[in-house]
């Protein structure tokens, strides 16, 4: 549903990672993202994320590119696996951004 949302809005530009393990030499942000908009990166199913190889990296290029990272998590069962993982942006971007429903 956030994801949907996202994507038929006309106000920002959204990148979507694959759910794989990021080598961070060939890792790059597309280049047709538009100056004017908002840039943000939508991660779904963060505890699948938060299990592969160079995850904080994705922090890491959110930080430098002033891209707002916005992250679901199906229930509060993964969401503890992902908070579980201590992974140093994670737990932080985690305590200052969680949402219930």
């Amino acid at each position: 549903m956030a994801y949907e949302s996202l994507r038929k809005s006309k106000k920002n530009d959204l990148i979507v990672p694959r759910s794989t393990n990021i080598e961070i030499e060939s890792f790059i942000l597309p280049r047709q993202m538009k100056f004017w908009k908002l840039k943000l990166m939508f991660i779904d199913d963060l505890h699948r994320f938060a299990e592969q190889q160079n995850f904080e990296y994705l922090f890491e290029v959110c930080r430098k590119n002033e891209i707002n990272l916005i992250a679901t998590c199906r229930s509060e069962i993964e969401y503890n696996k992902t908070v579980a993982c201590n992974i140093e942006e994670l737990t932080d971007f985690c305590k200052m951004n969680e949402i219930k429903l």
